[in-house]
């Protein structure tokens, strides 16, 4: 009874400081519209009614209620030409919780209608345990395939720019060398790992794999298939039950959670050079697709009289028939490679919690080239479209992201839609719009070319406690209109720890702190140059003679900056300390040690060599491939005179290049910030040096 009391209580306590968070929160997203005054009562209150919810009847009808206010919203704004006129919504059109937007004064609609979204979206900060949903992937096709919907494919290179579509796979699309991975493979890390992996294939799926890695990787294959039965696979940690391909399901946002595909290194291998050539060679030139450019959407759609078209599928890649993928990519690459594309993508089961699971329709998320072909064969449903409506494809008013898209062409947008449901693919009416005014794409909503995407409070609330990513976030989010007045994202995050009644001591600490990251964060981004970033930061650490003589030293040798010279030098300082506490004693560099001393002892078949058995297991060569990129920059650091204006991405191999085994299990997506504090750090020390010695300046 004691446990379930302490139970209780945590839980109501973690419920109360949350709440505390969302309030905080929204009385500082007030401060984004200085203009006007903003009572925050109607807003507060519509927060108190979603924690009624939560407390009354649980996260999944929050959620539900939740999604419903905001859908509504959106479609009732958007039959407005100007947000301003919302009070001539018939009461009917709004949901009863925000009936009170009608009433308020018109300067206030703007900023009332973004505050209400990001309310609306706190849900997003709730979880609800994994459930691997897998009817549609498991489910068999809803309608017949049309037999004529590939009929313009080759046609369709030939758009894209590609001169020879003669169904011979091109040199790119080869296997190469293995790749440095830190994900997680079927049976434990995938580079770990691939051994046992290689071990648990069949011999089809090997098979399949040579044809598509290509000459290269079969003869790294041939050499593991001689050799596999004597590697002492005893070094790794194996699993009970070996496994080569498994599903899994992820919490996501919301409740949902998403499905997510598991290959063995070697499928995964055969597959990246695909990967790599549909996203550069393909992807990258369609001026309609914002894979690259994200916030490009907005620029790309025509200013013409036709509405938006905002439409949502739903389980779109699992729904999205790879009968048509292999269609598309059947002209450019023939019928041998996609044949034996598809038998690695969908020929076998994945093994699940719930027993085997078969892709039925779709093509499996988590693969190599699984995202990039289903996006592609999306961009071709839509040159289906324009070729039978005789609309020119290059110039077609559309933006594509994946499975996101946004027509503005009534005829092209109806004729998507059906083509689409003729394919299987369902359409989510209730989470689609039509609009002359307003669309959604990417989890953006843009009214008369006016942002009103909601603040993604759930993503401060997940970084509450690591000031440093809630900087780089409210950077991020400034493209997306949440531009502070008060100057400075670093100041709005200070006022956002005000609000949140940090004392005066921390908030002047953290101040200090992130200073220097965040003018660090601006170059590396290349929002600021180097002069724009670093001056500010001087003066403000040591305003007297560095200062001055920085700044007389920049006006007299304007192409040699010496903000950029005292940049690079802390580069290369940085780099030089990694090279001196280099590690070579962590796991996988002893494992590596023992596999060359194990393999130099066996002897050969035929004429086989022990180099061409060490390059054909992954983390050897991956290994080796480390110890050479270290040795190479080492050398090259010190002509890393190109920064300025240029090859921005040997600046930061310099700092994140690995100097232990971790970098085989480090996961840190946020390079830029950990590179932005470990400079920050080595700037502030050569600093004091030229404080104490301004004569070198």
């Amino acid at each position: 009874m004691k446990y379930r009391f302490k139970s209780k209580f945590s839980r109501i306590s973690k419920r109360s400081k949350f709440k505390e968070f969302i309030l905080c929160t929204l009385d500082w997203l007030v401060t984004f519209f200085p203009k006007v005054y903003i009572p925050l009562e109607p807003v507060h209150t519509l927060a108190g009614k979603l924690f009624t919810i939560l407390e009354t009847r649980g996260i999944e009808e929050t959620i539900r209620y939740s999604k419903s206010m905001r859908s509504n919203l959106f479609n009732a704004v958007s039959k407005l030409p100007v947000l301003a006129e919302v009070r001539k919504l018939p009461r009917k059109e709004l949901p009863k919780s925000i009936l009170w937007l009608r009433k308020v004064d018109e300067s206030l609609v703007y900023p009332y209608i973004r505050l209400i979204l990001t309310t609306c979206y706190l849900t997003r900060t709730l979880r609800l345990p994994e459930d691997l949903k897998t009817s549609t992937i498991t489910d068999g096709p809803k309608s017949r395939y049309p037999s004529d919907i590939g009929k313009f494919s080759r046609d369709f290179w030939k758009d894209l720019g590609h001169k020879h579509v003669n169904a011979c796979v091109p040199s790119r699309v080869s296997f190469s060398q293995f790749h440095l991975t830190t994900k997680r493979g079927p049976n434990g890390h995938a580079l770990w790992t691939s051994i046992v992996d290689f071990i648990s294939l069949p011999d089809s799926l090997v098979e399949s794999i040579k044809v598509v890695g290509g000459r290269k990787l079969t003869k790294r294959i041939n050499y593991m298939s001689k050799y596999k039965d004597l590697l002492p696979v005893s070094l790794f940690q194996l699993p009970k039950v070996l496994s080569f391909r498994k599903i899994t399901a992820i919490p996501d946002v919301e409740g949902k959670s998403r499905v997510v595909a598991i290959l063995d290194y070697w499928s995964q291998t055969s597959l990246r050079p695909l990967h790599h050539y549909l996203f550069f060679r393909c992807l990258k030139q369609i001026k309609q697709d914002c894979t690259f450019d994200q916030g490009s959407f907005i620029s790309k759609l025509p200013n013409n009289e036709e509405p938006y078209y905002s439409v949502d599928l739903s389980a779109a890649t699992d729904r999205f028939p790879i009968l048509l993928i292999e269609e598309v990519l059947l002209p450019k690459f023939g019928e041998k490679f996609v044949k034996e594309w598809r038998n690695i993508m969908v020929g076998y089961s994945f093994d699940s919690k719930d027993g085997p699971i078969s892709y039925q329709v779709g093509n499996p998320m988590g693969a190599y080239s699984s995202w990039n072909s289903f996006a592609l064969a999306h961009h071709y449903v839509i040159y289906y479209c324009c070729r039978i409506l005789k609309l020119k494809w290059r110039d077609a008013p559309y933006v594509m992201l994946g499975d996101d898209i946004c027509i503005k062409h009534k005829s092209l947008a109806e004729l998507y839609i059906k083509t689409m449901e003729d394919l299987g693919v369902e359409i989510s009416y209730e989470k689609s719009h039509v609009s002359p005014y307003a669309y959604e794409f990417a989890k953006r909503f843009i009214h008369n070319n006016q942002e009103i995407t909601p603040f993604p409070i759930n993503a401060l609330h997940e970084f509450r406690n690591n000031p440093v990513l809630g900087l780089n976030l409210l950077i991020n989010e400034e493209r997306k209109g949440w531009s502070h007045p008060i100057g400075t994202t670093l100041e709005s995050l200070i006022l956002l720890l005000e609000k949140r009644k940090f004392s005066s001591s921390y908030r002047s600490r953290k101040r200090l702190e992130l200073y220097p990251i965040h003018q660090f964060m601006m170059v590396l981004q290349g929002k600021q140059t180097a002069h724009e970033a670093l001056s500010p930061l001087v003066r403000l650490l040591y305003p007297g003679v560095v200062y001055n003589k920085m700044e007389e030293a920049h006006i007299e040798r304007t192409e040699n900056c010496p903000y950029m010279g005292l940049l690079r030098s802390s580069i290369m300082q940085l780099f030089v300390e990694s090279g001196e506490s280099k590690e070579d004693d962590k796991p996988l560099g002893l494992i590596a040690m023992e596999l060359v001393i194990f393999i130099t002892s066996l002897e050969l078949k035929d004429s086989d060599t022990h180099q061409d058995i060490i390059e054909s297991i992954p983390h050897l060569q991956i290994h080796g491939e480390i110890e050479n990129t270290y040795m190479r920059i080492q050398r090259e650091a010190w002509d890393i005179d190109t920064i300025y204006g240029g090859d921005w991405k040997l600046s930061l191999r310099a700092i994140t290049i690995p100097i232990s085994d971790e970098i085989y299990f480090d996961r840190n997506k946020e390079l830029k910030i950990q590179a932005s504090g470990k400079l920050a750090k080595v700037f502030n020390f050569n600093l004091e040096q030229l404080a104490a010695f301004p004569q070198m300046i």
